[in-house]
């Protein structure tokens, strides 16, 4: 042990190697000072190592809560954020039962898309196996439209929006009939089919640069549907075809008079107190695409499959007042 100047004492193994003593020549350090420093430097190592750790194990608790967090959002407890939709959902904030009625409104879509895959699994072997692309994309718009409604955001929006318009363009390239094709494409299916895609591309484009005018374009294509099927309608002497469009026309109109309103008139629902026009939208839209597949699928066997008879059944019993329709291969042949 030595004492410096000052008179305090100074041990070789605490003391800095460069350190000097006033008046007296530094000693070289010891075998122990050696040792001293190197089980410091190990202690300081596991210092690190245990830091390093625990900020580890703190990531992974903030990763741990924000999956959490994203649970908690799809279960539509989280704040609307807002986007171009307009209507009465920008209006009500924080109102319980208006997001989980318009978000869980979407169920409908869950059921009714992989239950008419099933239901309809004979028809679509023998007609067109994109017709499973056309059914997965309507249970994806209900998914969708759920994602939208719990966080009312720009992106919820355009995931909304571009599956409805690629349902739609899936419908149209697939059953169309030909006599409906534009004159230079020659009554040529893939042809039509390839414009079609081309033309759907270009709308998911444009989409992003107006979103505000996304819903109205898409009602505009249910309108020219809706003129296809009247025209198909005076031409058929199929009663059970008749009566599916009578019906599914019926549906669509609530449906189409419900959203209008819910856009145009919500100052007056909400004075009311009744917000939930937009849910009903939901729900009857989603019973209108079933119907409308049936009807077109009908109207296509007439010009696809003519040796082929159709039957339309309805689940879950064909005497009950109302049901999902679906469309039955038939065992019987057409006669020429």
């Amino acid at each position: 042990m030595e004492t410096g100047t000052t008179g305090f004492k100074i041990s070789p193994a605490r003391r800095h190697p460069h350190s000097k003593v006033i008046g007296r020549k530094a000693e070289p350090e010891s075998d122990q000072t050696c040792l001293d420093l190197d089980t410091g430097y190990r202690k300081y190592q596991g210092q690190n190592r245990i830091l390093k750790i625990q900020r580890e194990n703190t990531y992974r608790f903030i990763n741990q809560w924000q999956c959490l967090h994203l649970i908690w959002i799809l279960i539509g407890k989280i704040k609307k954020k807002k986007s171009d939709h307009q209507g009465n959902l920008d209006a009500v904030e924080y109102l319980d039962a208006v997001e989980y009625s318009t978000t869980f409104s979407n169920v409908t879509f869950f059921i009714f898309g992989p239950l008419m895959t099933f239901l309809m699994r004979p028809y679509i072997q023998q007609r067109s196996r994109y017709l499973y692309v056309l059914f997965v994309l309507f249970t994806v718009t209900g998914l969708f439209s759920m994602y939208f409604h719990m966080t009312l955001s720009f992106l919820g929006q355009m995931l909304d929006e571009i599956a409805i318009l690629w349902l739609l363009a899936s419908g149209y390239s697939i059953w169309l009939p030909r006599c409906y094709f534009p004159a230079f494409l020659g009554q040529n299916r893939s042809r039509y089919s390839s414009l079609i895609i081309i033309i759907s591309l270009v709308s998911t484009f444009l989409s992003f640069l107006r979103p505000t005018i996304n819903a109205y374009a898409l009602n505009a294509i249910g309108l020219h549907i809706i003129y296809i099927v009247v025209q198909e309608y005076k031409k058929t002497k199929n009663k059970e075809l008749q009566h599916l469009i009578e019906v599914s026309t019926v549906i669509w109109a609530l449906a189409f008079t419900s959203w209008i309103s819910d856009r145009l008139l919500c100052s007056f629902w909400q004075w009311i107190n009744f917000s939930y026009l937009h849910s009903i939208w939901h729900v009857l839209i989603s019973f209108t695409f079933p119907y409308g597949m049936v009807i077109l699928a009908l109207v296509d066997s007439e010009y696809e499959m003519p040796n082929k008879t159709l039957k339309v059944r309805y689940w879950p019993r064909d005497t009950w007042p109302m049901g999902l329709p679906y469309v039955e291969m038939g065992d019987d042949h057409k006669s020429c």
